[in-house]
């Protein structure tokens, strides 16, 4: 006897319910992986960064110690860059919401979920998007501005 299709439906949607799980357990998982290699090469000189200052400029908005690794500045520019192709204005609005997250982070860096060892994530409001840091001895570094569905290296 085989299944109606109302039962193969159930058991279709449920089996892709499972896939977006696995896939966002894993996406998730990279993302820290990346953050950690991210910060270590950052560390060793391998990587460069900015302030968020000089990234997130805005009169009168003082970012200090705060710095911004290129490949997260760059997955913040890729974003932008999409949602303003999506409508005018949509990618200012990005920036201004990582702009009022890294301020957040900047007043409280504890305030991001501890989500591994030393890696920190806060995310976006309205955006499907989390900002990964870690708070070192002299220093906030911005390691990823993470699309919370795509994996690392999508841009």
């Amino acid at each position: 006897m085989e299944p109606s299709n109302k039962e193969s439906a159930r058991l279709v949607k449920h089996l892709l319910s499972t896939l977006d799980a696995d896939e966002e357990t894993t996406s998730e998982e990279l993302w820290m992986e990346e953050a950690e290699r991210r910060h270590a090469d950052y560390r060793a000189g391998r990587i460069a960064s900015k302030t968020a200052e000089q990234i997130l400029r805005e009169p009168g908005t003082k970012l200090t110690s705060t710095a911004f690794l290129g490949p997260a500045e760059a997955e913040m520019v890729g974003a932008a860059e999409f949602y303003e192709s999506q409508g005018s204005g949509l990618g200012k609005d990005f920036l201004d919401e990582v702009q009022r997250s890294v301020e957040l982070i900047t007043q409280n860096p504890r305030s991001g979920s501890l989500v591994r060892a030393e890696i920190r994530r806060r995310f976006l409001r309205r955006l499907p998007f989390g900002i990964l840091y870690r708070i070192d001895s002299e220093e906030i570094v911005i390691a990823a501005v993470m699309h919370l569905r795509i994996r690392p290296g999508y841009w």
